[in-house]
């Protein structure tokens, strides 16, 4: 309801007294109700601008601790697992699994519905733990940097090795193998870490010399993104260009030149999507 406000000067009152609500609630809430507040975020600060204020301080040590934690997530969020399936969802225990759950799961039961269907729940993950989430975490992020750029600079300086840890992330040979390997988890990991890239070229004028200590890896985790992006996302390929087209622009160019070889084989540049092909090699190539 607060989302679907149109909002104008009679609720300026009201920010002081919503905004801390949409902060607690980003540790709390599950992923869908997280989105919204995120949501609520971008459309309260934009509209009304409020002063800097300690959840805003609270929120950015949040989203590092969410970025500094996520390699020791990441083979729980690749390892192949079975589905879930009980007798009597009153036997399932939600916050042992909460605790290893990323994405929407569904959870079968034996109950079957009068057409004949199993009759199936979603796990919803929470709020902090979602991928979803993760890829809407960067966009807040910059609209801080944008309106407190005096108050968070120092903040944002710590978030820079985090960053470019959660760029080099990614599952191992035999994950990707596996029969079971989730597909669709990957593709929201990896628009998160897109999503990451973009802020991180957003930011790098401001912080080339603490991005500078960590380039090898910065690299590195680029073409790791174009080897393994999908080649049917083709959106979250094209986003990557632009992101790497930002860091390019910059005196770290140089830090691409040992792999310049990976860069042209078209394998990696493009992926072996025909559309990726045809549509991308005009961005890829300027």
């Amino acid at each position: 309801m607060i989302y679907l406000l149109p909002w104008n000067e009679s609720h300026r009152p009201y920010v002081r007294q919503i905004l801390p609500l949409m902060f607690r609630m980003i540790e709390i809430e599950n992923e869908e109700n997280v989105l919204i507040c995120l949501r609520i975020i971008i459309e309260l600060h934009k509209q009304f601008r409020p002063p800097f204020n300690t959840e805003i301080h609270h929120f950015i040590q949040i989203v590092k601790s969410i970025y500094r934690d996520l390699h020791t997530h990441k083979d729980k969020i690749f390892d192949p697992r079975p589905a879930i399936k009980v007798t009597d969802m009153q036997d399932l225990d939600v916050n042992t699994l909460l605790a290893d759950t990323y994405t929407i799961t569904p959870i079968y039961t034996d109950t079957k519905s009068p057409d004949g269907s199993i009759v199936t729940y979603n796990l919803i993950p929470k709020g902090i733990m979602s991928l979803k989430v993760l890829q809407e975490l960067p966009i807040v992020v910059v609209l801080m940097y944008q309106l407190y750029k005096t108050e968070v600079q120092d903040e944002l300086t710590e978030f820079v090795p985090s960053i470019i840890q959660t760029i080099s992330l990614r599952p191992t040979q035999e994950q990707l193998a596996h029969p079971a390997f989730n597909k669709e988890i990957f593709v929201e990991f990896i628009g998160a870490q897109i999503k990451t890239l973009s802020f991180l070229a957003y930011i790098i004028r401001v912080y080339q010399s603490e991005v500078a200590q960590h380039a090898t890896p910065m690299v590195r985790g680029i073409l790791s993104m174009l080897e393994l992006c999908p080649m049917e996302v083709v959106h979250s390929r094209k986003e990557l260009f632009i992101a790497a087209r930002h860091i390019t622009a910059t005196d770290l160019r140089t830090k691409f030149v040992p792999y310049i070889d990976h860069l042209f084989d078209e394998d990696i540049l493009l992926g072996r999507g025909w559309t990726t092909r045809e549509s991308l090699r005009p961005l890829a190539y300027r």
